[in-house]
């Protein structure tokens, strides 16, 4: 009796010390985050940003955001124990909201960090994209000489890896603030064929485009008689920033990040940004079409439709080219119908000295500027007409100069000082003013490798609103393309 009575006892001890152990280790296992994330969720603007959110465990965790929300880039989204998850929201470039979940897991316990992007409520889109991404990497339309809606970079992710002061990374993007203001003669006839060794590259002012296309919505001059019509254009540009872009330095940081195995954090245990500084969604893109024309060995995009279809796609969403580099400030871009016969009587000039009279007596910001160029350019403004249209600025300033004109008085000069001094480049778009004056190209093509590349040609070529553009015509010519 006594000897059941000790092994009853035994066994009672032993369940009991079980059951301890066991309520011991549910005590120790500790996951949590960070409890603004769990409840509040991330709630980002439209530009996005970079979250770094502690996890606290003793166990292994990973975090995951559902299939087609490429706009959410888990940088970092693993660990073992008290580690940071690294999240990068990437811009909205269309300006709209958009919502999804990232769920951390460890073992059968789950937490939803909520992810919010705030929609573009004060259609300050163009502005912000300008002031955000200057512009850099965005695809451009050279049917209307605008940018597009996507870019090709993350900046916040290109600003990331600079930050890691490695100096391979110190040419990724280059900023000048210029230290004055000051008129340079507008390009407005022709576009400058800078390509180099590695890259065809055109440099265009907008104020090109504005010709070409004709100057809408700006000051349109009263009716004059013109006896003999002499056509000039004439524009300056008034440039207070400079940012560019090293495509071959951004492309090859991408590939040595694919082929050290797209490692999560760089050696020293901080986030690596390298392969989510392009677009994913257009990165993806490009992969695809060059692992399709590899594995399949086409040698002309029209012997296979999904590589054509990839094609499409790709120029569906930049376009046949994009900015590698971008001059914000403001532009005055003047389209004249002159009275040439009375032109000639009175000042005896040539169409040079009439622009030159005109950049000098309406453009230039000196105190010093000859009165006998004010009153040169004053009277050739008023035989004959003209169209106007000013960009960036304030708008009053703008308007101030228009009603200027409108009431026959071109001596404006001062009211072009005061419009110019009224540009502002500033970090808030609400704020900033500036626009896009001038722009270097680069064609689509120059992010693919040779094969897909040599398709990429053939597929812009073969499509006639982009073989007959002059911009994209004449980058096809550098590439050998023939059009007889």
């Amino acid at each position: 009796m006594k000897s059941k009575f000790f092994w009853g006892s035994a066994i009672l001890c032993c369940v009991l010390g079980l059951g301890t152990v066991s309520c011991s280790d549910d005590d120790d296992k500790e996951f949590s985050i960070e409890e603004t994330y769990t409840k509040d969720g991330i709630t980002t603007q439209y530009d996005g940003g970079i979250y770094k959110i502690k996890v606290k465990g003793n166990s292994e965790w990973v975090a995951t955001v559902p299939d087609g929300n490429e706009w959410i880039n888990l940088v970092v989204n693993k660990g073992k124990g008290n580690e940071e998850l690294v999240i990068l929201v990437e811009q909205s470039y269309d300006g709209s909201g958009r919502n999804a979940d990232v769920t951390v897991t460890s073992g059968s316990d789950k937490l939803v960090i909520p992810v919010r992007q705030v929609a573009n409520r004060d259609n300050a889109m163009d502005g912000f994209s300008t002031i955000t991404n200057k512009g850099l990497g965005y695809g451009f339309d050279p049917k209307n000489y605008t940018r597009g809606t996507y870019s090709i970079l993350n900046l916040k992710a290109i600003d990331a890896v600079k930050a890691t002061d490695d100096i391979m990374y110190g040419n990724l993007i280059s900023e000048t603030l210029l230290p004055e203001l000051k008129a340079l003669d507008a390009n407005v006839d022709s576009l400058e064929d800078k390509s180099d060794t590695l890259n065809i590259k055109l440099s265009c002012d907008i104020s090109y485009g504005t010709f070409k296309l004709g100057i809408s919505g700006g000051l349109h001059s009263h009716e004059h008689r013109v006896t003999k019509a002499r056509v000039i254009n004439v524009a300056a540009k008034y440039p207070m920033y400079e940012a560019s872009f090293d495509l071959s330095a951004v492309m090859d940081a991408y590939k040595e990040w694919v082929e050290e195995g797209m490692p999560k954090k760089l050696a020293d245990g901080t986030p690596d940004y390298r392969g989510y500084m392009i677009n994913k969604s257009i990165m993806s893109k490009i992969e695809t079409l060059e692992k399709e024309v590899t594995s399949k060995k086409v040698n002309n995009f029209k012997d296979d439709a999904s590589i054509e279809n990839r094609c499409r796609d790709l120029v569906n969403q930049l376009g046949p080219c994009f900015m590698s580099r971008a001059t914000l400030g403001g532009s005055y871009d003047m389209h004249f119908i002159l009275d040439s016969i009375n032109t000639n009587q009175t000042f005896r000039m040539d169409s040079a000295k009439v622009t030159a009279e005109i950049k000098t007596g309406l453009f230039q910001l000196k105190a010093g500027v000859s009165a006998e160029y004010k009153k040169h350019m004053t009277e050739i403004l008023k035989h004959g007409n003209y169209d106007a249209i000013i960009k960036g600025g304030g708008t009053n300033e703008q308007e101030a100069v228009y009603a200027q004109f409108k009431k026959e008085d071109h001596d404006c000069s001062e009211q072009v000082r005061l419009w110019v001094n009224s540009l502002k480049l500033e970090k808030d778009p609400n704020v900033s003013n500036v626009t896009l004056v001038s722009c270097d190209l680069m064609p689509i093509w120059s992010l693919l490798g040779e094969n897909s590349k040599k398709i990429m040609v053939q597929y812009i070529a073969s499509i006639s609103e982009w073989k007959n553009n002059d911009i994209i015509g004449l980058m096809l010519r550098k590439e050998g393309v023939s059009f007889d």
